[in-house]
């Protein structure tokens, strides 16, 4: 088993009602090439479908993590 052996860098997302700037927001963080990489995207209760599309990428990336401010809607949703 070889380790990583480069730091771990978190990328943590703010967001609030901010579903049209999401997907591109976690679509530029997948598309870094860096190799040890986890993000960490806290929602403040968004009601404009972001929830959704956390949900859509946490089935697609296992270890993204995702946390709302409702505490029954946290999810592991992001770990290169």
């Amino acid at each position: 088993m070889s380790q990583n052996h480069d730091p771990l860098v978190f990328v943590i997302v703010p967001c609030l009602n901010r579903a049209h700037y999401l997907r591109e927001t976690i679509e530029s963080i997948l598309q870094q090439d860096y190799p040890n990489i986890e993000c960490i995207v806290i929602d403040g209760g968004s009601t404009d479908g972001t929830i959704e599309i956390l949900k859509w990428y946490g089935i697609i990336y296992q270890g993204m993590f995702f946390k709302s401010k409702h505490p029954e809607k946290v999810f592991r949703v992001l770990s290169q």
